[in-house]
Order: structure tokens, then sequence, then C-alpha cells
């Protein structure tokens, strides 16, 4: 589980990764972020990348939620007393991080990551850039350190990391990638190899962190189930996900589901 504000956006971003940059850009340098719930994803987020210039004064503190002797409810959330200009939407369900992440892959996106004078900050890793061999891709954002091989992939976000293997077909989903790469000792004690395997097909399709889906798989809800639970995905609001460090193999279809 993480807290919203650690969700990922874009592939390698972060949303607390956007009012950070933006007050950062605004001349203020001293900025708290009050967490909640579900935090620990967060604060090792905030710690990383937002080390300030020590002689600036400026820094990025995380306050931890807390109960008082006076009251014993925590702190509630603010985000309904901000006042903001352009661009806005709430990713507090499946569906609306969904949408958000596929509208950053159209041209008239409302929210761009191309800010000439602006860009919004997050943790360096230090990755290669992504190599594509033999590769059909449209309207799609790939970020650092990808392997793409003879595969297709359309109107999709495709995060740090991520393997997709020869013959994949991979549209309309959000891959949030890998934490780390293996080596082959590592795939044979796994089973099955991080990233996606040969021939899968992928389509409406939110893949988590370290999720390995199986050569073959299949994941598309052809039959428009709405909420499913199955072995290794689930479905919610007609899409499919892969779980943080999931597995789907070709026997699991969704087409077995049942609401």
């Amino acid at each position: 589980m993480r807290s919203k504000p650690a969700v990922p956006i874009g592939g390698q971003y972060r949303l607390i990764d956007v009012p950070i940059s933006n007050c950062l850009h605004a001349g203020l340098q001293r900025i708290f972020v009050l967490t909640q719930f579900n935090s620990a994803s967060l604060n090792r987020h905030v710690a990383q990348p937002y080390r300030l210039d020590s002689f600036s004064g400026g820094f990025v503190e995380v306050l931890a939620a807390e109960q008082t002797p006076d009251s014993a409810d925590w702190f509630q959330g603010t985000a309904d007393a901000y006042l903001f200009r352009g661009y806005w939407a709430d990713v507090g369900t499946i569906a609306s991080f969904y949408e958000t992440n596929i509208m950053l892959t159209k041209p008239d996106a409302p929210f761009s990551f191309f800010h000439p004078h602006a860009p919004i900050y997050t943790h360096q890793r230090f990755l290669p850039g992504s190599r594509f061999i033999d590769c059909g891709i449209d309207s799609a954002i790939v970020c650092d350190g990808c392997l793409l091989e003879s595969c297709t992939i359309g109107t999709s976000v495709v995060g740090i990391r991520t393997i997709v293997r020869r013959g994949a077909t991979i549209t309309r989903s959000v891959l949030l990638g890998a934490d780390m790469y293996e080596d082959l000792d590592a795939v044979r004690v796994a089973g099955t190899a991080l990233g996606i395997g040969r021939d899968v097909v992928l389509d409406r399709v939110v893949v988590d962190k370290n999720a390995r889906i199986g050569d073959g798989a299949r994941l598309t809800n052809t039959q428009g189930v709405d909420c499913a639970d199955g072995d290794g995905y689930c479905i919610r609001d007609g899409i499919v996900i892969v779980p943080k460090a999931g597995r789907s193999q070709p026997e699991r279809s969704c087409s077995t589901l049942h609401c």
C-alpha cells in the first residue's frame, strides 16, 4: 500500500514531486510534508532527492501523523482546502490514476513534464538510456533503463527498468517498472523473469512494480468485467491490475473471472 503522494505518475515520478517542485520554483525552500497513512514509501522518496544546499537554510522535512492527549484523532487531509490554478486531478481511485497517466501520452495533455523553465524534480537513479530493438511505438512514454525488443506499444506509459520481450503487444496500459535488474540466477530461482514476457498481450492494464508477466499471457478483459479477483491479478473499474511483485501466467486468463 502507498499513500497517495507516493503514487507513481508519468513513469518515473511520484505525485509528491509536483508540489515540491512547484514550491522550489516559487522560491519556497522551507517545506514540510505532512504524512498520514502508509507513508513509508513516501518518506523514503522525499529523503532521497530533496537534500537542499546547507548554506541556503532550505529543507524538505516530513512530519508524521500523530495522536496527542488533546486529540485522539489523526490530523486530517487538507487537499479539499487548496486553491489551484491550472491542471488538477485527484488520483484516489484506480480509474482516475489510470486515466491521468494515459492522458500524459496524448499531445494535448493538460499537464506536461516538458516545461522549459520549471522541470519536475525527482530521485536521480543513474540509469542507462532505454534501448529499442525492432519496436513499433506510438503515443507512449518510455522512461530510463528500459529494454524493449521486437514489441508493439501504443498509448501507454512504460516505467523505469521495464523489460518487454519479443512479440509482446501493449496498448492503453500503465507499467510502473522495476526497482532493480536481475541476473540469470535470480530468474532461475524466480521461475519467471521480471517484466513482460514473449508474446504477451496487455490492453487497459496497470502493472505495478516488480511484476512478472509470463510468456504468452493475455490480460485484456474482453468481457468488460467491472470488478473481479483472479489468481495473480484483479479487475477494478474495468481495468486489469497486476499487483506489486505479482505474477501472471498464460493459464490465468481474464476470461475465467466472474464478478
